[in-house]
């Protein structure tokens, strides 16, 4: 987990890498309290590169996720995420050939959701001078306010058929 009050800095992408172990160790951002409806604050990513574990299930190509604010049905709204100069790689799609006709889903890269109430959405998030690669989904923000991205990369796998959206659901 990354709590509230927590900088998460490196030394440049090229020099500080994190490489996840396996396919669920990716972060969930959440209060102090771990409790809803709790906010995560002032949360930073800065000068570091995160790949995320290639993903091992059946029907499923690409690698997990790197960063949300929701497990297990909870949700904990974050306020004041900054990220800058950070390489993101991560993502995957899976095929579920028990529907009719086959569908494919997708992990998602990076994502942050919002509840309904103006109380208890996510907001004030700033990312600058990153790159995501995403094998799959890619930056999903569910109702979330005052979002600035600039100076952003966004590179997807060759399979551009599969592709859904880089960006998704900001309001």
């Amino acid at each position: 987990w990354v709590t509230s009050e927590t900088i998460l800095m490196g030394e440049g992408p090229d020099s500080t890498k994190i490489t996840y172990a396996n396919e669920s160790s990716g972060l969930v951002l959440r209060s102090f309290s771990g409790t809803e409806p709790s906010t995560a604050d002032n949360i930073e990513f800065r000068d570091l590169s995160i790949t995320a574990a290639t993903v091992t299930p059946a029907n499923t190509v690409g690698r997990g996720f790197i960063f949300y604010n929701h497990a297990a049905g909870d949700y904990f709204p974050v306020r004041y995420l900054k990220v800058d100069n950070v390489h993101f790689h991560g993502g995957s799609m899976q095929t579920a050939v028990h529907a009719s006709p086959n569908r494919v889903y997708y992990e998602l890269l990076i994502s942050i959701k919002s509840g309904s109430s103006s109380t208890s959405a996510s907001q004030n998030i700033i990312i600058t001078n990153s790159t995501f690669h995403s094998e799959g989904g890619g930056l999903y923000l569910q109702d979330c306010r005052d979002v600035k991205i600039d100076n952003c990369t966004f590179k997807s796998e060759d399979d551009d058929t599969a592709f859904v959206g880089m960006v998704q659901c900001i309001a």
